[in-house]
């Protein structure tokens, strides 16, 4: 039983990689720009980081993780409603960069903790916030977690909880930045754990 659990976890890990090189050429292919009377794509923030914390549940609640959701209209919304927060991006590519910040911030942080999503609407913008209650990254580090195959363990003051490539920021900024917006890393709630905001403009 362990050594089937064991190439489980390695089947796992290899699945989770093989999709972050996917979405790494994908993003390459989509950096060659649009085809030619191809259309805009455009998908519902809200909805799709909603999905997301769907997407994640269980692995939350195997590694005794607090996985909250906080919808644009407010907590208690639970529906689907569409258009929320509209953006001009296609919804597979805007699903794995936040699915990119959610599954690290589930993976980093220790048991009996938390990490919460919300989608904020602003004047023009629209904010998607993955935040956790983990070690964090200390700011003179928050610049270098971006790059390719950067694993940075020592900023969580011990070695890495799971097996991982070090793509999945750097994949999640460059979707982001694909779609006119941009990543920022800070602080969580009272200085604690880690805060990424996805800030889009709106369609």
């Amino acid at each position: 039983r362990r050594t089937l659990q064991g190439m489980l976890q390695q089947l796992q890990h290899s699945r989770r990689v093989c999709e972050q090189l996917l979405a790494l050429a994908q993003v390459h292919q989509e950096a060659q720009g649009p085809q030619p009377g191809a259309q805009a794509p455009r998908c519902d923030a809200n909805a799709v980081a909603r999905e997301v914390v769907i997407q994640y549940l269980p692995l939350a609640r195997g590694r005794q993780i607090d996985l909250g959701w906080c919808d644009a209209r407010g907590s208690d919304a639970d529906d689907e409603a569409t258009d929320v927060a509209p953006v001009q991006a296609a919804a597979e590519a805007l699903h794995e960069a936040i699915a990119n910040l959610v599954h690290n911030a589930i993976v980093y942080t220790p048991a009996q903790g938390r990490v919460s999503v919300s989608v904020r609407l602003l004047q023009r913008h629209c904010e998607v916030w993955v935040q956790d209650s983990g070690p964090g990254i200390a700011p003179a580090d928050r610049a270098r977690v971006f790059e390719r195959f950067e694993r940075l363990a020592e900023r969580r003051g011990a070695a890495p909880p799971v097996p991982g490539s070090g793509l999945g920021l750097s994949i999640a900024q460059a979707l982001v930045q694909r779609m006119g917006g941009q990543i920022e890393l800070h602080d969580g709630e009272d200085g604690a754990g880690l805060a990424a905001c996805v800030r889009l403009p709106l369609a």
